[in-house]
């Protein structure tokens, strides 16, 4: 009768590494290092449009150089690959935002639900980014809760697994 409440998505990225690469510190750090490197790719592209090339690169150079960024992705934890499903989350909102096509608010849903499988205290970015679905549909003066049904569509759809994970 004991119900595990933790999110699924570390143990399966480490569980794949250590079914391809066989069991050791390298596998099970793997998923980190390669979310560290995503961490440092998504924050250039997400800044290059907003401040520039060479703005972005200095940005993607302090990402990099981080204290944080660096120590989470050197180690199994869950703190590298949540904050890669962030910003992946955000650069479809910000495809959204460009093109108005509800997919990218439901791939940002979907994606901000594979942070929930990482981490669990990701309620402040899936309610912002809920939000700004919504500040981006009023600005085009269509049916302003088109992204926030989409986004929450994808949300809701990307939980399943989780949510099949707790009740089995």
């Amino acid at each position: 009768n004991h119900i595990d409440a933790r999110p699924p998505g570390t143990a399966l990225v480490i569980a794949t590494a250590f079914r391809l690469f066989g069991t050791g510190q390298i596998p099970a750090r793997l998923g980190s290092i390669l979310a560290g490197l995503a961490i440092v790719l998504l924050t250039y592209r997400l800044a290059r449009d907003g401040i520039g090339q060479v703005g972005a690169l200095v940005a993607a150079f302090l990402v990099a150089t981080d204290n944080l960024i660096v120590l989470t992705s050197r180690s199994a934890r869950p703190e590298a690959l949540t904050t890669m499903a962030i910003l992946a989350s955000l650069l479809a909102m910000k495809q959204y935002a460009r093109k108005y096509r509800i997919v990218w608010a439901l791939l940002s849903g979907l994606l901000i639900a594979v942070g929930t499988m990482f981490h669990i205290t990701l309620l402040g970015f899936i309610v912002s980014i809920g939000i700004l679905a919504v500040v981006l549909a009023y600005r085009r003066d269509r049916f302003p809760l088109r992204g926030a049904f989409s986004y929450s569509s994808g949300y809701a759809l990307g939980l399943v697994p989780f949510a099949v994970s707790i009740l089995t």
